[in-house]
């Protein structure tokens, strides 16, 4: 049995209006999650700290952000 067939009209629609956003924020943070990881792996073990904090900081901040989109889904569906 599928999620929305347990929720109500208003329910759905508004996880479908999540999805659609989940779906528009996720695309481009995936874009740069693999930039990030592009530039750790070129810049390898010699990068300086202060650009090593930098990247960490935007890979944190992609991971909250996937986290904040799939726990409003989880929400909306229970």
């Amino acid at each position: 049995m599928l999620v929305t067939d347990q929720m109500g009209e208003g329910q759905t629609g508004s996880l479908v209006f999540l999805q659609d956003i989940q779906h528009e924020i996720n695309t481009p943070l995936t874009v740069i999650k693999g930039y990030t990881e592009l530039i750790e792996e070129k810049l390898g073990d010699g990068v300086d700290p202060e650009i090593n904090r930098y990247l960490q900081v935007i890979m944190r901040n992609i991971d909250r952000l996937e986290s904040a989109t799939e726990t409003a889904l989880t929400k909306i569906a229970d």
